[in-house]
């Protein structure tokens, strides 16, 4: 099973992005993006002031510009991507990533700190 204890099914050093016991989960997407050639700042410029785009980070690779989306509901998510960021001047194509867990060195250092 691997070197993560699992409790109940759930890896016990898991962060379940988003999630506290006093609010619903949020839903983290990632896009890849690709660019029409010299469009990646007026693209990432369009992408950070669209409700829902945390951040977004021009990148080396096959891609040109990867978002970060968080948001509630996957409706809210579709509406994002398919209906505001594919129609942004410049995007030649997309392939969003929906995240199921974050695992961070800060978050679980934080997590076995709460008991202290």
């Amino acid at each position: 099973m691997g070197s993560a204890a699992v409790a109940c099914g759930r890896p016990r050093n898991a962060i379940y992005v988003g999630f506290s016991e006093t609010e619903e989960p949020m839903i983290t997407a990632i896009v890849l993006i690709r660019t029409e050639q010299g469009r990646e700042a007026d693209v990432a410029q369009t992408l950070i002031e669209l409700p829902g785009v945390a951040e977004a980070y021009s990148v080396a690779g096959p891609y040109d510009l990867v978002a970060i989306a968080r948001l509630r509901q996957h409706d809210e998510l579709a509406d994002l991507v398919a209906g505001k960021v594919q129609k942004i001047p410049g995007i030649a194509s997309t392939t969003t990533l929906i995240a199921f867990q974050a695992y961070s060195q800060r978050d679980l250092a934080a997590m076995w700190d709460l008991g202290n």
